[in-house]
């Protein structure tokens, strides 16, 4: 038959192992949360890129629409003008046409604008590469 002191210390040894495995899995819960959030910041960032890239572009293609749209119909703005009794008629205005050094200049600098967005992305993009390069190089303590 076991002694109380012999069921006392195996107690406290399993005691002690299970803190030990209880501090292991924090430290990991705490390392899948870190990443997870590094991973989180990583996708905001990306899609706000992609946001910024889709809309310039966006822009960039409404320019050269408009310029192939000019040829079929000219662009009308309909204003409606208010009367007595709360009616309104309708008035077809022409839509001013802007200059094509205008178009030019807008078309340069959204090209300008995605080539840094593009810039930055791909920096953004070796950074994270780089970083995780480094994490796998250097041994786990």
């Amino acid at each position: 038959m076991t002694t109380n002191t012999e069921l006392e210390v195996k107690r406290n040894a399993l005691v002690k192992l299970s803190k030990q495995y209880e501090e292991q899995i924090n430290l990991e819960v705490e390392s899948l949360k870190d990443k997870a959030i590094d991973m989180g910041k990583y996708a905001l960032v990306a899609g706000g890129i992609a946001v910024a890239g889709y809309f310039v572009v966006k822009f960039i293609f409404n320019i050269v629409v408009s310029d192939d749209e000019e040829d079929e119909k000219p662009a009308q703005k309909i204003i409606h003008l208010p009367v007595e009794h709360g009616t309104s008629l309708p008035y077809i205005r022409e839509a001013k046409e802007q200059p094509l050094v205008v178009k030019l200049i807008m078309s340069a600098i959204a090209t300008f604008l995605l080539s840094i967005a593009k810039q930055k992305l791909t920096q953004f993009l070796e950074k994270i590469y780089a970083n995780e390069a480094d994490k796998n190089s250097t041994p786990a303590a």
